[in-house]
């Protein structure tokens, strides 16, 4: 545990002001220090330390342990991180009477000062981007508990700033969270920024590898909500037809609808008309007749994927290998992205996955209602139904993770091998031989990633 938090450049003062500690490999030990200390089974078996079906054994073992407060900094449960060996990255204790996940944020002790002075608040993915922002003495970050933000959460947020500062996840999953998120704070009449990481994937990625003056710049830089979701939009739909545009703007328009007044209403129907390049009263035309558009845009769309033939690939395979055994989707997420993915579907079925894993609801059930394309609905009930997947799933989905992942960093690695191509035959500035050394430090994380993964598969 103190080697993890050393190489995730965790100091010691850190460590103790979050008071992160490690539980033993041994299940058995801290039932049998706990019942020294004459404490009851009645209060053991109810305290969410031990496994319901075997009460005899820690629910947590081999992990490093991140105590969870309550508003008031009183322990209530526990997150803990796998060091080594195979499981779910992140495990938290079960819901209890004084611990409830959608009421609660971690940290949030911690940062309601900071909060309170600077009148915004941080909004991380988990424990360690927390971590990450309180070591660059950016103290006023909190997250969830390893589920989606709840109204709860954010009243308890507005009772102490007036904007809402997003720090998440640069994948797929995550754009949708921030979203989401945007849309939620909005409704409850905070101000909603977005932080851009430039240069790593996380808080912490940036901080071990620029330090704070780099993370504390990437605060200050956050940009408004309505700017990030017009860059985002006009990313995902293009600029340059009217299907894209028309896409941009019914998307836009769920923001607009959840701003708490007319001039904010106008004024982003402005932006999007200059995003857009189109008149003003055109974008307005559309926002009034927004409905009718968007269930032609849907019919269409609902019409091109029943036409669309799936193809049952080895990515895809693996998802509803997952979705067939639903518990080993913690093992999947906690070693794979939804950008690891090339397969479009597949990438769709673990995103759809990892919004109900973030909302609490992973079954069979929520997983269903929130796929979209008919067909592949039907190919997940049949998956399902069939039992295709219910022998030797474990291996399965083991081997199957190792394979996507892989396939990944040979992606990665080739598209970064032309950028250092590139970069070596450009001017020899500063600039470009820092973004060189960056580019060949994670070239020779991936190669080390990829000797660990063929020399685990023999």
């Amino acid at each position: 545990a103190k080697d993890y938090l050393e190489n995730r450049g965790v100091s010691k003062e850190i460590a103790e002001m979050f008071c992160l500690g490690y539980a033993p490999n041994d299940g058995r030990w801290l039932r049998k220090f706990l019942e020294s200390k004459n404490y009851s089974k009645e209060f053991l078996d109810n305290s969410g330390l031990f496994s319901s079906k075997n009460p005899e054994y820690s629910f947590f073992r081999n992990r490093l342990m991140f105590p969870i407060w309550d508003r008031n900094g009183k322990v209530v449960a526990f997150s803990a991180r796998l060091l080594e060996g195979d499981g779910p990255k992140y495990i938290n204790s079960p819901e209890l009477i004084s611990y409830k996940k959608g009421e609660t944020l971690y940290a949030f002790h911690l940062a309601k000062k900071a909060m309170r002075e600077k009148k915004a608040c941080i909004l991380c993915e988990g424990n360690m981007d927390v971590i990450a922002y309180h070591s660059a003495g950016i103290t006023n970050a909190v997250a969830p508990m390893g589920t989606a933000l709840t109204v709860e959460q954010l009243r308890l947020i507005s009772s102490f700033v007036d904007t809402l500062i997003l720090s998440l996840d640069t994948d797929e999953a995550g754009q949708k969270a921030t979203f989401k998120d945007i849309l939620m704070g909005r409704q409850i009449g905070l101000s909603v920024k977005v932080i851009s990481l430039d240069g790593g994937k996380d808080p912490d990625e940036i901080l071990q590898k620029f330090g704070k003056e780099k993370l504390t710049n990437c605060v200050n830089r956050a940009i408004l909500d309505s700017d990030f979701l017009l860059s985002s939009l006009s990313k995902k739909y293009g600029l340059t037809t009217p299907e894209g545009k028309t896409n941009i703007a019914l998307e836009f328009f769920k923001y607009i609808d959840v701003l708490q007044s007319d001039i904010q209403k106008e004024s982003s129907l402005e932006q999007l008309a200059n995003t857009l390049q189109v008149s003003l009263e055109t974008v307005k035309s559309d926002y009034v007749n927004r409905e009718s558009a968007t269930k032609k845009l849907e019919n269409r769309t609902t019409t091109e994927k029943k036409t669309a033939q799936i193809t049952l690939n080895a990515e895809l395979r693996a998802v509803l290998a997952v979705v067939s055994n639903i518990d080993f989707f913690p093992l999947m997420r906690g070693s794979l992205s939804a950008d690891d993915f090339e397969d479009s579907l597949a990438k769709d079925m673990f995103i759809t996955l990892e919004e109900c894993y973030r909302e609490d609801i992973v079954n069979y059930d929520s997983i269903l209602l929130k796929l979209q394309n008919e067909n592949l609905r039907n190919i997940v009930a049949q998956a399902v139904t069939s039992g295709e997947y219910s022998q030797n799933s474990e291996k399965t989905i083991k081997d199957s993770i190792k394979l996507i992942r892989l396939n990944s960093l040979k992606r990665r690695r080739e598209s970064l091998m032309m950028t250092i191509r590139h970069l070596s035959m450009s001017d020899n500035n500063l600039e470009n031989q820092q973004r060189l050394n960056t580019l060949l430090n994670e070239k020779m994380n991936i190669d080390t990633e990829l000797k660990f993964i063929k020399d685990t598969s023999r």
